[in-house]
């Protein structure tokens, strides 16, 4: 091909995408781009660093894939969401919660404390620790059962629920 000055240029077949015809049908890459080994005339944009969870769009340019962030820390690595939140819990893919350790699956969003023993009389209100209910005090010789509470004593009876005493 001769431009207007008559000189001879380079012709190309196909349009070079992120490149210029350097040679009759060859392209050479732009900065920051790099041949790609399916298409001659195709050069793509390369990373320096790898794109987690995401594509690299543009010289060292990431883009998330769908249902992924940018993380705060680093403009290569994108993060899982979870549009609800994650409650006691971690994204950990998209809109996947995994439960904290010490505790279990509530809902799709929320993980609630679990008590191995249970909580006898009251609730597990973190890992293996539990919370009596009103009008009950700890065992002392277990930490997962509450017994009634009697503030006045019982003479002669046992305390059978809170503040009632049974002879």
């Amino acid at each position: 091909m001769v431009n207007s000055n008559n000189i001879c240029i380079p012709s190309c077949e196909n349009t070079c995408i992120n490149g210029y015809c350097s040679g009759p049908n060859t392209c050479s890459c732009y900065q920051g781009y790099s041949k790609n080994e399916n298409m001659s005339n195709r050069c793509d944009p390369v990373c320096r660093n790898l794109c987690i969870n995401g594509q690299c769009i543009a010289p060292d340019i990431c883009s998330c894939n769908t249902g992924y962030v940018q993380h705060s820390r680093s403009s290569n690595e994108c993060v899982p969401t979870c549009s609800g939140g994650c409650i006691n819990a971690k994204c950990t893919a998209y809109n996947v919660c995994t439960c904290n350790e010490g505790y279990i699956r509530n809902t799709s969003t929320e993980c609630i404390p679990w008590c191995i023993h249970g909580c006898v009389n009251g609730d597990c209100s973190a890992p293996d620790i539990c919370t009596c209910h009103d009008g009950f005090v700890k065992f002392s010789l277990s930490s997962n059962e509450c017994v009634p509470h009697c503030p006045k004593g019982c003479v002669n009876g046992m305390c059978t629920s809170p503040d009632v005493c049974t002879c």
